[in-house]
């Protein structure tokens, strides 16, 4: 319900106003942030309107020792979802993350730590204290120094001494003296509240059974997550689950809430602003969507959809960087997914809007995934029974630098784009429907070469180096038999090679003019020697030379332009044989 005389959809407005707010000032710099918050009207009121996954940004934003004014300020749902993060690497409880987050709670707000311990974290408490006291119980005609040193009591019944800690030696006696500091402050508190609770404590800890205690914290926190979206990673893994295009419509269609359910929900989840990618065709449907419900849905549906990934990645996202690749990779294949409906990168954002009030976003992203895995899966098949690895033995680095990184990017077991460090960086996630098809026209390249390489007889008994590449094979057994009449009628071998002497030759014949005086100029191979290149290959091979230009003469274009940037500018004479990239050489 809302309140009398306001309209929902101007609830969720004002929700949304609100959480752009919040989002510039979780912009600000490190060195402003933490002087906004306490310099607010109201500081407890902001940071408690923080979600909390934004929360949690925050909090590693400012830096966890400098934020206990915030974690003070803080609720205690934010604080358990702080330790749900936390407290675990993997499904295993990480006894000394634990321990420091709880020295930093207890320094912001010791009473009200000590009270939520013992009401509602009590499964966190009994294993924390399982790990790091020692209990004796004194009868009453036993001395309490038959118990060893460091045992000390409240109440001369109960004896402990914190357990030594484990971990790199350099480490241990800050963590030893830490320890020391702050689990009696700690128990002292507990016995403070209620000695009896104290004492019952102390005696649960000691008979607890830790593989189960362990067990069902874990399966408590992860009730806690899935219903923010963090399933198990065993089940968010399902996100990369191809699904086919045709498949999307069996599916059925999503049910938008109506303005009061929505306002039930709130507040607004946690921001995606400065985040989404502003050119990716996600982003721009978005931001063709006028209704304040539906971007308000659609605003929490995305939020569920990059904390699914964050569980099937196994990633720890503690800084806003690492969660704008998150969100980075959703909005990239979300467009991808939308891009390939709608017919191509050229889709209105209106229609592209349209299919993500319809169809689940996580469905979505699917079939934006499907579709480079099926590449993957297509790179995967062609590399097990091509001419390079099944009959020929050689390395990936045959196929040159750049579709080693084109074929070595799908490979990956989550594939990924190469992009060679034009946005700064060797691979990245696919972003985009054309990211897509550029990698399946590099593929193509690669099998096409592949195949004709398969139809040219070559004799594979001599095992050549990793220096052999699919350019300098190619181009050496033409450079051979183009020099050597008696050579192009043998059965060629895996690693020819050309002499000094020959090589000069051959490079006369490519370059028959002087040599430039403008080395950013070089000289150009005539079309006649393109030609001669094209007819040798028919030759070889058995096949129409004019099937070849059609099919793969944007190849071989590219290739004698490498030769031009490479030799063109050489004389003959200065030719070293070690720098000869494209060519085998003897030295």
């Amino acid at each position: 319900m809302t309140e009398q005389g306001e309209h929902p959809a101007q609830k969720i407005k004002e929700a949304l106003a609100a959480g752009r707010a919040r989002h510039e000032i979780a912009s600000l710099p490190e060195e402003k942030l933490l002087d906004a918050i306490l310099e607010a009207p109201d500081p407890r009121a902001l940071v408690r309107a923080f979600p909390q996954e934004d929360f949690y940004f925050l909090i590693h934003k400012i830096g966890p020792d400098d934020s206990l004014p915030v974690l003070a300020a803080a609720s205690e749902a934010q604080w358990e979802y702080l330790l749900d993060l936390e407290a675990w690497r993997g499904d295993r409880f990480d006894l000394e993350s634990v321990e420091r987050w709880l020295k930093r709670l207890q320094e912001a707000d010791s009473p009200r730590l000590v009270r939520w311990l013992l009401e509602e974290k009590k499964d966190l408490l009994d294993l924390y204290l399982f790990r790091t006291v020692e209990l004796r119980i004194r009868e009453h005609d036993q001395d309490p120094s038959d118990f060893g040193e460091g045992f000390f009591s409240l109440d001369n019944v109960y004896y402990f001494r914190p357990r030594p800690p484990f971990g790199p030696p350099e480490a241990l006696e800050d963590r030893k003296k830490e320890r020391e500091e702050f689990l009696p402050r700690l128990l002292e508190k507990i016995a403070e509240v209620d000695h009896v609770i104290y004492q019952d404590e102390l005696l649960a800890v000691h008979g607890l059974i830790p593989a189960e205690a362990e067990e069902e914290a874990y399966r408590l926190r992860n009730v806690r997550l899935a219903e923010r979206g963090f399933l198990p990673p065993e089940e968010a893994v399902g996100v990369y689950q191809r699904l086919k295009p045709e498949d999307l419509h069996h599916r059925g269609r999503k049910r938008l809430l109506t303005e009061e359910e929505i306002v039930s929900k709130l507040p607004v989840p946690p921001f995606i602003d400065g985040h989404l990618p502003s050119g990716s065709l996600f982003a721009r449907a978005l931001a063709s969507i006028h209704s304040a419900g539906v971007l308000y849905q659609l605003q929490a549906e995305f939020a569920g959809l990059c904390n699914r990934i964050i569980s099937a990645d196994q990633t720890e996202i503690r800084e806003p960087d690492a969660l704008r690749a998150v969100v980075e990779k959703a909005a990239g294949y979300l467009s991808i997914g939308l891009a390939h409906l709608e017919g191509g990168e050229g889709c209105p954002p209106a229609a592209a809007a349209r299919r993500i009030e319809a169809y689940p976003l996580i469905d979505l992203f699917r079939v934006g995934f499907g579709l480079v895995m099926a590449l993957k899966w297509r790179a995967q098949r062609w590399k097990k029974s091509s001419w390079f690895e099944a009959a020929a033995g050689l390395p990936l680095s045959f196929w040159d630098e750049a579709w080693v990184g084109v074929l070595g990017g799908l490979l990956l077991p989550r594939p990924q784009y190469f992009d060679h460090y034009r946005a700064g960086v060797l691979y990245r996630e696919f972003s985009s429907l054309a990211d897509v098809r550029e990698t399946e026209e590099e593929l193509e390249k690669m099998i096409l070469v592949d195949r004709r390489l398969s139809q040219i007889e070559i004799d594979l008994e001599k095992r050549p180096g990793q220096a052999l590449t699919y350019k300098s094979l190619l181009l050496t057994l033409w450079a051979r038999d183009t020099l050597d009449e008696s050579a192009s009628k043998q059965r060629p071998t895996m690693v020819p090679s050309l002499t000094r002497e020959a090589f000069s030759q051959l490079h006369r014949q490519l370059f028959p003019d002087p040599p430039p005086k403008d080395v950013t100029r070089p000289r150009r191979i005539a079309d006649p020697v393109k030609t001669s290149f094209l007819t040798w290959l028919a030759r070889r091979s058995n096949q129409d030379a004019q099937e070849i230009g059609e099919a793969m003469g944007g190849i071989f274009e590219l290739l004698f332009s490498e030769i031009e940037s490479e030799l063109g500018s050489v004389a003959a004479e200065r030719l070293d044989p070690r720098y000869i990239r494209l060519f085998l050489v003897e030295s």
